[in-house]
């Protein structure tokens, strides 16, 4: 009981004061919550192992206007590929050890429940996934199924089963724990085994066939565990820089020379980086595509030409096609740098807002002699990630930071 009051003080206090425990590094929510004035649902950095404290994960804090937001997953491989399936057909003959045949009523427990996010709880050195949870899936049929289990009714003869499941945790930065197995729950005959049990070798995906008559499978113990990949932080970065006539020549060469710089930084060292170019007037044109840092990336961004520097500014163009063209890494944190004097002739906030929504996280430098400085943080959705030309390192590691929780 005395643990459980000075918890809450310790966390009453982080909210007075404005910080959470490990020095501003949140646990939890609920901690970020307390060092935010206007926390919003969305994704977070949390470092939620007491085991090690420098572990970083990218959260997603659901009801933060509540007193008690929740922590979930969000599944980049998305819900096509996180899945639960108690399939829905009853063979009428099952009990005669076939596969085939006419059907007969739908089994009762029949549903198919896809998931987007998985609502997780902490534990010290690893994660608890609650798989039942449905806040960000989507079932179709009676019956929510809960994440990794399958099961169906369709026949008592080994090797039929038509229930599927499917995990992927791909681009999470997660792992299933090593004691992670599934095991077939009561069945008939009690002699099934699971089906086509598959687990990757990095332990990112896993997938079986499962049922009988009738039967399903699980995780052994009703829970599945995940704990961190160590690897190295990958971050895919997309520099879009505005060429239009609003932007002067020397403006332009400030840009380019952050460019320069910003490949350079040394925030970047031990870090699997990798960057994109793009330059855009009314139409945006690649200089080059995701390339791994080097050092003579900074030599290539130096022969950046301008061209003639005319025609309208459509930011939100660049930013659209940023989006769609860029191949993202799937195991990388995504993020674009946007160089320009805020002065656009399309919707770029909108643009902004739809590739944020899609896991991009925004930066600006503010370049040109005529700015527009309220499009800045309308775009970054953060004061914290405008700079100026000056600060090309200042911009590398604070991208370090956001993304790998440094």
């Amino acid at each position: 009981m005395l643990g459980k009051l000075l918890l809450t003080a310790a966390v009453a206090l982080a909210a007075i004061h404005g910080s959470a425990a490990q020095g501003d590094k949140p646990t939890s929510c609920v901690e970020a919550k307390s060092l935010l004035s206007n926390a919003n649902d969305g994704e977070y950095t949390l470092y939620p192992f007491s085991t090690d404290s420098d572990v970083s994960l990218r959260v997603y804090c659901h009801d933060m206007a509540s007193a008690e937001p929740k922590e979930f997953l969000t599944l980049p491989s998305g819900p096509d590929e996180n899945y639960a399936i108690f399939f829905a057909d009853r063979l009428s003959n099952a009990y005669q050890w076939q596969c085939t045949g006419p059907f007969q009523g739908q089994y009762a427990a029949r549903g198919t429940t896809k998931f987007s996010k998985l609502r997780i709880q902490f534990e010290p050195s690893r994660i608890e996934v609650i798989g039942n949870d449905y806040t960000f899936a989507e079932t179709t049929g009676p019956n929510d199924i809960a994440y990794g289990q399958a099961g169906d009714c369709y026949s008592a003869r080994q090797g039929c089963a038509k229930g599927t499941f499917k995990v992927d945790l791909t681009g999470t930065g997660l792992e299933l724990d090593p004691e992670v197995h599934w095991v077939m729950g009561p069945t008939y005959p009690g002699s099934l085994t699971i089906n086509d049990m598959f687990i990757s070798e990095d332990r990112k995906v896993a997938s079986a066939r499962c049922g009988g008559w009738c039967g399903s499978c699980r995780p052994d113990g009703g829970e599945i565990y995940l704990t961190p990949s160590i690897v190295p932080c990958a971050i895919d970065i997309v520099l879009v820089l505005d060429v239009s006539s609003s932007i002067s020549q020397d403006q332009f060469l400030l840009a380019r020379d952050f460019m320069m710089d910003f490949v350079d930084c040394a925030a970047f060292e031990g870090k699997d980086v990798r960057v994109r170019v793009i330059s855009y007037t009314c139409e945006a044109h690649t200089y080059f595509s995701l390339t791994p840092i080097t050092v003579g990336m900074s030599y290539e961004i130096e022969h950046l030409m301008r061209g003639d520097g005319g025609g309208e500014t459509r930011t939100g163009h660049a930013i659209y096609h940023m989006r769609h063209t860029s191949k993202f890494g799937a195991e990388s944190h995504h993020a674009a740098v946007i160089l320009t004097d805020g002065q656009s002739d399309d919707d770029a906030i909108a643009e902004a807002e739809d590739a944020r929504d899609a896991g991009i996280d925004l930066y600006a430098v503010v370049v040109g002699n005529f700015q527009n400085r309220a499009s800045f943080p309308a775009m970054t959705n953060d004061p914290d990630r405008v700079f100026d030309t000056s600060q090309a390192c200042d911009a590398a590691q604070k991208i370090v930071d956001d993304q790998c929780g440094m």
